[in-house]
């Protein structure tokens, strides 16, 4: 994807969570058991957990709420939680 239409994109999807306060749907698996009881690995706005769904092995972004209060924290979020 040509990166300006990329950024075009995420600052629209950001628009529309800021204004109407949820997330698409592509942001949430169902069906996930987490293996453990602490994350496998931290950042400053996420801790990644290691999974399983059905028979395979998974890792879980879950993002911290107070992620959302940085300017550039919301923009390293947007980047790291597209889908790909």
């Amino acid at each position: 994807m040509n990166p300006s239409l990329k950024e075009r994109c995420l600052d629209v999807l950001h628009k529309v969570v800021l204004e109407y306060g949820t997330l698409p749907e592509s942001y949430f698996q169902a069906g996930v058991t987490l293996r453990s009881d602490v994350p496998y690995a931290s950042s400053g706005f996420a801790d990644v957990w290691k999974g399983q769904q059905d028979w395979s092995q998974v890792c879980v972004k879950v993002f911290r709420i107070q992620a959302a209060t940085n300017p550039e924290k919301i923009k390293r979020v947007r980047r790291s939680s597209l889908l790909r």
